[in-house]
């Protein structure tokens, strides 16, 4: 793909597999109530609109605690300004 200036690169309105689950993994670390069926397509879809977090969700090191820290911070702020 080539990226022309002037116009945005398409991204995809969704998360992919790896995002869901590393979401997934994210949210039950940081002991938020856990969601299902339903719950969890509309979290899904909640995040994939924000760019930012769902772009930060591919670069996550469970291997690393400063990253998950991190990972986790930023998903409580993000849930906080959404979920008012």
């Amino acid at each position: 793909m080539r990226v022309v200036p002037g116009f945005p690169c398409l991204r995809s309105p969704s998360l992919t597999n790896a995002q869901l689950t590393t979401l997934q993994r994210l949210w039950r670390i940081a002991g938020l109530e856990a969601v299902s069926g339903y719950g969890s397509a509309l979290l899904a879809i909640a995040v994939a609109s924000d760019t930012t977090l769902a772009d930060m969700l591919r670069w996550v090191d469970f291997d690393d605690a400063r990253s998950v820290a991190d990972a986790v911070a930023a998903l409580l702020r993000w849930r906080q300004r959404t979920f008012k």
